[in-house]
């Protein structure tokens, strides 16, 4: 007769990277990451420096405005879920209101290109191209 014995998984803490601590990446183990300081990644062979990355790139683009509202017999609707300039997050059917525009007058940009960036799955505009 055999004994099956179940792992069980405990929740491990996260903690803060000390701002003194470096990634290195451990040679012969491409996804394992050490944080440590340059003193203790110099006594070690198998380190190699990265570059700090404090947010992932997110590449922005050229979206025309159409894409992103629905002209309707009562004002602008979103399409998607759009975040103007540094404003709150506009859910899919919702109406714009000028107080969540950052002061613009989306009027103004109907059939024009925007400077878009998409995270999340919400499409963050920073204003006209050109």
């Amino acid at each position: 007769m055999t004994k099956t014995v179940q792992k069980q998984h405990h929740p491990i803490a996260l903690q803060p990277i000390p701002v003194d601590n470096k990634p290195y990446l451990v040679q012969e183990e491409p996804r394992t990451f050490l944080y440590k300081t340059v003193e203790h990644a110099t006594k070690r062979f198998d380190l190699i420096p990265q570059q700090r990355a404090t947010r992932p790139f997110i590449p922005a683009m050229s979206i025309i405005f159409q894409y992103l509202f629905t002209q309707t017999n009562s004002g602008l609707v979103c399409r998607v879920p759009v975040r103007i300039l540094d404003g709150p997050v506009l859910g899919k059917g919702t109406s714009p209101k000028a107080s969540e525009c950052g002061g613009i007058d989306l009027q103004q940009w109907i059939g024009k290109s925007l400077h878009v960036t998409i995270e999340a799955g919400i499409h963050r505009i920073t204003g006209v191209v050109g």
